[in-house]
């Protein structure tokens, strides 16, 4: 079994998409659309169980292209299909910034480096067990200064992250120890953001989806749903689908204030 943070996040999000294609697939009539929808996930779940990320995000890229096809033709509804891209894409994302991340920097080996000319005519000598010396300007070349080193050290700060991360007390993501300290980002700290950012995505779909399916729906409708959520992070999600005009809002805040989708 894979310990890494990234690959066990990476396997849940791909089980997750793997288990809504079979559900949609078992809904369909025609069978050959649905047999294409399980080979598809089958094959998404085995890429991100052996981490072939490569495969893992062709696949994903297919799931997109059955799902557009079809939502399009009705043969799934659009919603579903809708929803199922959105967490494709999602994940398909969060894997291309862990490859990016995980690719070696270029070192600055030519500053190390001595730049004079060695004489043919006259080589120097040297014991042979003596250690080669390295001049001290050649040292303070290829050594960086503190400031070189602490300036541009990258800062993860996500708003949803803030958000979520405040509500349970613990430390913000982006905000370093010392003041302009260097903040080193891992592997773990990219799983727990990426799952914090994918846990609001879906939040904001099943609220979506509640109100679709009720027409107007109240706050205590959507605390209902979601009741091992606060009230608060559930306004902070009204108000990030508000903010991209996937649903409206009628009223004035109060208790008779209902949501519903744009006109």
């Amino acid at each position: 079994m894979n310990h890494d943070p990234s690959a066990q996040f990476f396997s849940k999000k791909a089980f997750e998409i793997s288990y809504a294609l079979f559900r949609v697939s078992a809904a369909l009539a025609r069978r050959s659309f649905a047999e294409r929808l399980e080979d598809a996930a089958a094959r998404l779940l085995e890429s991100a169980a052996a981490s072939r990320y490569g495969s893992l995000r062709e696949e994903l890229n297919v799931i997109v292209y059955l799902m557009r096809l079809g939502g399009d033709s009705n043969v799934i509804h659009p919603a579903n299909a809708q929803v199922i891209i959105r967490e494709a894409k999602n994940l398909d994302s969060a894997v291309s910034d862990f490859e990016k991340s995980a690719k070696p920097k270029e070192a600055e080996i030519e500053a190390v480096f001595s730049k004079g000319k060695v004489s043919k005519a006259q080589p120097q000598k040297r014991d042979e067990d003596e250690a080669p010396r390295v001049s001290s300007s050649v040292l303070q070349e290829s050594i960086p200064s503190r400031e070189v080193i602490f300036q541009g050290a990258p800062r993860v700060v996500n708003q949803d992250i803030r958000h979520e991360e405040e509500e349970k007390g613990g430390p913000v993501v982006g905000r370093s120890g010392n003041e302009g300290g260097f903040q080193k980002v891992n592997h773990e700290v990219f799983a727990q953001n990426q799952s914090l950012k994918v846990g609001a995505q879906m939040r904001q779909s099943a609220i979506f989806e509640k109100i679709r399916q009720t027409g107007n729906c109240r706050l205590k409708d959507i605390q209902e749903t979601l009741p091992q959520t606060s009230e608060r992070t559930i306004r902070y999600d009204l108000q990030s689908l508000l903010e991209e005009r996937r649903i409206q809002r009628i009223g004035s805040g109060g208790p008779a204030t209902y949501y519903r989708l744009p006109d």
